[in-house]
C-alpha cells in the first residue's frame, strides 16, 4: 500500500529500458532470476529476485538481504487445498505428494499440456531425475545409500550428485537438498512425468536393489531388546539410512499406483514385479524378517495388498506363527528406549481396511492377533484397531453399515469373546476415545471419509443392541455386566434385559451370586443417591427391587460371604448417610451371619467361611463382637493359627484380639489356653506380634525368655506406629536398634519424627551404613532429607556430620539442591573434604594402571555423583557478592592439595564445571572480577574446559515445536558473542571460551534447522 507509483514488475528483458527511463521507480520485482541478471546495479534501486532459496541447502547461511518465504506446513497446505474445494482425504494426500508446492499443484490440476509438463523435467539430465524418481530420498553420507543409488543409476555417485546439484540451483527445482539428504520435492509429479521413460532394465535394477536391501536383517536385533535403542553406540546399524529404506519402499507404492492407473508399456511388468518382491520378502518369512521390515510394512501393504494379507494369513496358520513376533517382542510401555514393535503392522492393516473388499480379511487377522498378550499398557493393540473398524461413530473404513454387520456376525462365530468386549463398550455413551487410524498415502481408499466424522449411525447402533443381548443370554457374567449399563438401554431392549436378569433366579448359586452382586450395586446407587428420582428414572430400580429377595443363595456360606470383605458390602436397600449408623448396621449383619452359620454348621461352617471369604480380619472382628463363647472362639482361632504355622501378624487372631473389650483381652491373656500355647520361642513371638505395638504388649513380652524377645524384635513388621508417647517410641527404636533393624525402625516412625529424640534419629541414620537387612524398602529421599533437616534444626549436630550423612544418602535425594545443601556448603568451605571426594572418584594423573581399592568402589561412585552434580562458588554471600579472602584461600588450598595428590588438572576441570553451573552465568556473581581473573590467569586450560563443557551440559533438555528449528540456539549464540565482545581486551582467554560456545550453538542451530526441515518433509 502506498508504493504503486514507485514499484514495477519486470516480465521481459525489455522492461529494464522502461525502468532506466523512469528513475522514480525504486522497487523492482523481476519475474525470474534470468530477467534479474539484465538489471543495472543502482544503489537507490531495490530489486526483488524470486528463486527457490528454501529448497537449497542454505541452512544456517541466510544472508541479510534475503527475504525467505518458506513453503507452508503440511496442515496449513491442507487447509488451503480444502478451501479451494479439494476433499479432505485428497488434500491430505496432495500435501504429501506435491511437496506443498503451489506450482506443482497447479501443474497437476492443469489440463493444458504446456502447463502440466514443466520444461525443467525435459531439459535436465535424465539419469539423475530417473534415479531420484525411483529412490525418492537418501543420505549422501551413508555408504549403503550411495551404493544403492550408484547401482540403480549405473553411474558414479559423485557425477550423479553433481548433476543433482545443478538441477537444484534452478528455479522451482524438483530436487530438495537438506544437509546431506537428497529428496524429490514432488514424488507424484516426477513419477507421472518420467515413468514412461523408465526402461525395463532400470526397473529390474531398482527392484533387485530393493530386494537385496530389505532382505538384510537389522543388526540391532543382535542386541537385547532393552539395549537396541543404543544400537548406534554398539555399531549395530544398517549401512543404509532410514531415509532410503523408507523411500524405496514408498516408491513401490508409487509405481504400483501408476501401473494400475495407466496403460503404459511397463504397467504389467511393474505390477507383477512388485507382487513377486513383496511375496519374496514376506511369504514364509521368519520372526527376524518381520522385525527387520517393521518400518516399511505400511508401504509393502499399500504396494501389494493381496500378497501382504496372504502372507499374514499363511504365517498365522503355520506352526511358527512368525508374524506375531512384533507383538511378542514389544516390551513394557514405560521406561527409556521402549518400543512398540507391532505398531507398523497394525498401521498396515488399518490402511488396507479402508477398502471394504478387504475389511473381513483384515478383521479376521486382527481378531486372531487379539488373542496374544502384549506387554505394557499400549493403546495400540489389534483389538482396539478392530474396534475402530466396527464402531458406530466415525468408523475407520469405507464399508457400509450392512457390510460391517456381515463382518460382525462372521466374527461372532469365530471370536465371540472379542466381539462381546467390543459390544459392551458401546453400551457406555460416555466411554471410549476415538482416534484416527493410519490412512493410505497414495491410494484413495479413504476418499470421502471426512464426511463420516461427527455422524452417529443410529440404525447400526440398534443392530448392535440386538447382538449384545443375544450374546448375554444364559451367561451370568455378561448379564451382570449389562446390569451396570441397564439405564442406557431403552424400550424393548431394556425390557428384554430385565427379562434376562429375572431368568438368572434359576441359575446355580455361583452364577446367581455374580448377578446378585451387580444387582445390589445398581440398586444401592438408586436407593442411596437417587431416592427421589431427580437424577434419573427409578422405574427399572423399583421393578428389580420387588424380586431382589429371590436372589438368596441355597448355600449359606456362599450367601453370607459377601458381608466379610475389607470394605463395607453394598446393600440393595441403600446406604445410610450417617456413617456411624451404617457401620453399626453392617457389624450387626456380620455378627448375625456368624451366629447363623455357627448354629447351622458349627465351627466347620466358620472354617468354610474363612476359606471362602475375602477378609479374615473381618471374620476375627465379628467373632469378637458376637455372642459365641469367648474361649471356644479363641480355641478355634488358635487352631487356625497353628494350622498356618504361627505366622507373624496373622490378620484373623490379630483382629479378634483388637476388637475384644479390655476386660476380655485380660481374660484371654491370663487364660490357660493362652498359657498352654506359650511353649516355644516361635509361638511366643508370633502370639505377641498379633498384639498392639504398645508398652503393655512389650511389658508382657518381657516376662518370657530373652530368646523369644529377640525373635519378636527381629521379625515384627508393623505398617506404622502412630503412638503419641515419646517414651514409647524411643523404647521401640531402642529395641529395634539392638536388633540392628535401623531401616525398618526408620520406616515405622518416619511420619512421627517430631516425637523422636535427635539422638535416636542420628543413631538410626548412622545405622543405615552397617545394616544388613534384606527385602526392606529404602526410605525415599524426601523422608531422609526431612530427618536431616530435623537434625539440623536441633542445633546439636555439626554441619560436617550432616554433610557426611548427605553424602551417604546422596543417591536417594531426588532434589540435589535441597537434599544435599549441607554437603555442598561444606565442600565449598572445606578444601580437604573436596579433595577427598576427587581422590575417591578420579585416579592419579601420572598412574595409568591405577586401580581403586574394591572396598572403596561404592564410595568412589558416590563421590563421582556428588561432584558431577555439584555447583557453587566458595565465599559466595547471601547478597551474591563474593568474599575474596575466602575465595582465594579455598582455591589456593584446593590446588595445593590437588597437586599433592596428583589430581591438579582434574581439580581445575571440576572447579570450572562448578562455576559454570552457578546461577545467572551472565549476571552477578558471574561478573565478579575475581572469577574472571581466575579463569583467565591460570596457565592450565582445564579450568576453562570445565567451564565450556559444564555450560553445555548444564543446559538440560529443550522443548520446541515440531517444525521449530534452531531459534533457541541462535539466541544463545547472540548471548555468548555479546559476553565474548565484553571480554576481548581484558580477558582474551576467557573470551575465546565464549566464542567456542557461540560456535557450538551455531552448529547446533544449523543442525536443528535441518532436522526441522526433514520433519516438515515427513522424515
Amino acid at each position: 500500500m502506498g508504493h504503486e507509483n514507485i514499484a514495477a514488475c519486470i516480465t521481459t528483458d525489455d522492461g529494464w529500458r522502461f525502468i532506466d527511463k523512469n528513475p522514480s521507480i525504486q522497487l523492482c520485482l523481476a519475474m525470474n532470476s534470468d530477467i534479474s541478471r539484465q538489471s543495472r546495479c543502482q544503489p537507490e534501486r531495490t530489486v526483488f529476485i524470486p528463486f527457490s532459496l528454501g529448497d537449497h541447502n542454505t541452512t544456517g547461511n541466510k544472508q541479510n538481504d534475503t527475504i525467505t518465504l518458506e513453503r507452508l506446513t503440511r496442515s496449513d497446505f491442507e487447509e488451503k487445498l480444502i478451501a479451494l474445494g479439494e476433499e479432505e482425504s485428497d488434500a491430505r494426500r496432495l500435501s504429501r505428494t506435491t511437496g506443498r508446492s503451489w506450482s506443482v499443484y497447479r501443474r497437476l490440476r492443469a489440463r493444458n499440456p504446456t502447463i502440466s509438463s514443466p520444461v525443467l523435467l525435459t531439459t535436465s539430465p535424465a539419469k539423475a531425475l530417473i534415479t531420484l524418481t525411483l529412490v525418492g530420498c537418501w543420505n549422501g553420507k551413508k555408504e549403503g545409500d550411495k551404493y544403492c543409488v550408484e547401482t540403480i543409476a549405473q553411474k558414479d555417485y559423485e557425477e550423479l550428485e553433481q548433476e543433482l546439484r545443478e538441477i537444484s540451483l534452478r528455479d522451482d527445482s524438483p530436487v530438495l537438498q537438506i544437509g546431506d539428504v537428497w529428496k524429490a520435492k514432488s514424488p507424484i509429479e516426477l513419477l507421472y512425468q518420467l515413468a514412461p521413460r523408465l526402461t525395463e532394465s532400470q526397473l529390474e535394477r531398482f527392484f533387485l536393489v530393493v530386494k537385496q536391501t530389505l532382505l538384510k536383517p537389522d543388526p540391532a536385533l543382535e542386541l537385547k531388546n532393552e539395549d537396541r535403542w543404543m544400537a548406534s553406540i554398539y555399531g549395530k546399524v544398517r549401512s543404509e539410512s532410514d531415509f532410503i529404506l523408507k523411500s524405496i519402499a514408498d516408491s513401490l507404492v508409487k509405481l504400483r499406483i501408476y501401473a494400475e492407473s495407466s496403460e503404459g508399456i511397463n504397467s504389467d511388468f511393474i505390477i507383477a514385479a512388485i507382487d513377486n518382491l513383496v511375496r519374496d520378502l514376506l511369504m514364509d518369512a521368519d520372526g527376524e524378517r518381520w522385525l527387520s521390515l517393521t518400518d516399511v510394512l505400511c508401504s509393502l501393504a499399500e504396494a501389494s495388498p493381496e500378497v501382504f494379507l496372504k502372507s499374514i494369513e499363511t504365517s498365522l496358520q503355520s506352526t511358527e506363527v512368525a508374524v506375531t513376533r512384533p507383538l511378542t517382542e514389544t516390551s513394557e510401555s514405560t521406561g527409556f528406549g521402549m518400543r512398540c514393535w507391532h505398531a507398523d503392522l497394525l498401521h498396515a492393516l488399518e490402511i488396507l481396511a479402508w477398502n471394504p473388499r478387504r475389511l473381513f480379511r483384515v478383521s479376521l487377522i486382527l481378531a486372531t492377533l487379539s488373542s496374544l498378550r502384549i506387554q505394557g499398557n499400549w493403546a495400540n493393540t489389534p483389538e482396539n484397531t478392530l474396534k475402530s473398524l466396527l464402531r458406530p461413530y466415525w468408523p475407520q473404513t469405507m464399508a457400509t453399515d450392512e457390510q460391517r454387520l456381515i463382518v460382525l456376525d462372521m466374527l461372532i462365530k469365530k471370536h465371540e469373546s472379542i466381539i462381546w468386549r467390543f459390544l459392551y463398550e458401546q453400551t457406555d455413551p460416555m466411554g471410549g476415545m476415538y482416534m484416527e487410524n493410519a490412512r493410505p498415502k497414495w491410494r484413495d481408499d479413504d476418499a470421502g471419509s471426512a464426511q463420516m466424522r461427527g455422524i452417529f449411525l443410529s440404525a447400526y447402533y440398534s443392530a448392535l443392541g440386538e447382538r449384545i443381548l443375544n450374546l448375554a443370554e444364559n451367561n451370568a457374567e455378561r448379564i451382570a455386566a449389562l446390569i451396570r449399563r441397564i439405564d442406557h438401554f431403552e424400550g424393548a431392549y431394556q425390557e428384554r434385559l430385565i427379562t434376562l436378569i429375572k431368568s438368572t433366579i434359576s441359575f446355580s448359586d455361583g452364577d446367581k451370586e455374580i448377578v446378585r452382586e451387580a444387582l445390589y450395586h445398581y440398586l444401592n446407587w438408586h436407593n442411596s443417591y437417587n431416592t427421589d428420582g431427580d437424577k434419573k428414572s427409578r422405574a427399572v430400580a423399583e421393578n428389580l427391587m420387588a424380586f431382589v429377595s429371590l436372589f438368596t443363595l441355597k448355600d449359606i456360606i456362599l450367601d453370607k460371604r459377601r458381608l466379610f470383605t475389607s470394605q463395607y458390602p453394598v446393600l440393595a436397600e441403600g446406604s445410610e448417610r450417617d456413617y456411624e449408623v451404617h457401620s453399626k448396621e453392617i457389624i450387626k449383619m456380620r455378627t448375625s451371619a456368624i451366629e447363623e452359620i455357627y448354629f447351622q454348621q458349627g465351627w466347620n461352617g466358620i472354617s468354610s467361611l474363612l476359606s471362602l471369604a475375602q477378609s479374615p480380619s473381618v471374620i476375627g472382628e465379628s467373632l469378637a463382637t458376637c455372642n459365641l463363647n469367648l474361649i471356644e472362639s479363641f480355641s478355634w482361632i488358635v487352631e487356625k493359627f497353628k494350622d498356618n504355622g504361627f505366622p507373624f501378624h496373622d490378620p484373623l487372631i490379630s483382629s479378634f484380639y483388637a476388637w475384644l473389650p479390655e476386660e476380655k483381652q485380660l481374660i484371654l491373656l491370663n487364660s490357660q489356653e493362652f498359657k498352654n500355647e506359650m511353649d516355644s520361642d516361635e509361638k511366643i513371638a508370633a502370639f505377641h506380634s498379633i498384639l498392639p505395638p504398645n508398652m503393655a504388649t512389650w511389658h508382657n513380652l518381657a516376662s518370657y525368655p530373652e530368646s523369644a524377645q529377640a525373635l519378636y524384635w527381629k521379625r515384627i513388621n508393623y505398617p506404622h506406629i502412630w503412638s503419641d508417647d515419646a517414651d514409647e517410641i524411643d523404647y521401640f527404636i531402642g529395641k529395634m536398634m539392638l536388633s540392628e533393624r535401623y531401616i525398618s525402625a526408620f520406616n515405622l516412625v518416619k511420619h512421627r519424627m517430631e516425637k523422636i529424640s535427635w539422638q535416636n534419629i542420628l543413631k538410626l541414620l548412622h545405622g543405615f551404613r552397617t545394616s544388613t537387612e534384606k527385602d526392606v524398602p529404602i526410605p525415599n529421599g524426601w523422608h531422609l532429607s526431612k530427618a536431616i533437616e530435623y537434625l539440623e534444626s536441633s542445633g546439636q549436630v555439626s554441619r560436617l556430620d550432616l554433610a557426611l550423612l548427605e553424602f551417604f544418602f546422596f543417591s536417594a535425594f531426588r532434589n540435589c539442591e535441597k537434599g544435599a545443601k549441607n554437603l555442598y556448603a561444606e565442600l565449598l568451605s572445606n578444601p580437604p573434604l573436596f579433595i577427598q571426594l576427587i581422590y575417591l572418584a578420579y585416579k592419579p594423573e601420572s598412574e595409568k594402571e591405577y586401580k581403586q581399592d574394591e572396598s572403596l568402589m561404592a564410595a568412589a561412585q558416590q563421590a563421582g555423583r556428588v561432584l558431577n552434580q555439584g555447583k557453587g562458588i566458595p565465599g559466595l554471600k547471601p547478597d551474591n557478592n563474593i568474599d575474596e579472602f575466602v575465595f582465594n584461600n579455598w582455591i589456593k588450598e584446593v590446588r595445593k592439595l590437588a597437586t599433592k595428590n596428583d589430581r591438579s588438572n582434574t581439580t581445575d576441570y571440576i572447579i570450572g564445571e562448578w562455576i559454570s553451573r552457578s546461577k545467572n552465568i551472565n549476571n552477578a556473581p558471574w561478573q565478579s572480577i575475581i572469577i574472571k581473573d581466575l579463569l583467565e590467569e591460570t596457565e592450565r586450560d582445564e579450568i576453562r574446559e570445565g567451564l565450556y563443557f559444564g555450560t553445555i551440559n548444564s543446559r538440560g533438555a529443550t522443548v520446541r515445536a515440531y517444525y521449530e528449528g534452531g531459534d533457541k540456539e541462535r539466541k544463545l549464540v547472540d548471548q555468548y558473542k555479546e559476553i565474548a565482545n565484553q571480554l576481548y581486551f581484558t580477558h582474551p582467554k576467557l573470551a575465546s571460551v565464549f566464542d567456542d560456545l557461540a560456535s557450538h550453538y551455531d552448529f547446533d542451530a544449523a543442525n536443528n534447522d535441518r532436522h526441522a526441515k526433514l520433519r516438515l518433509e515427513g522424515y
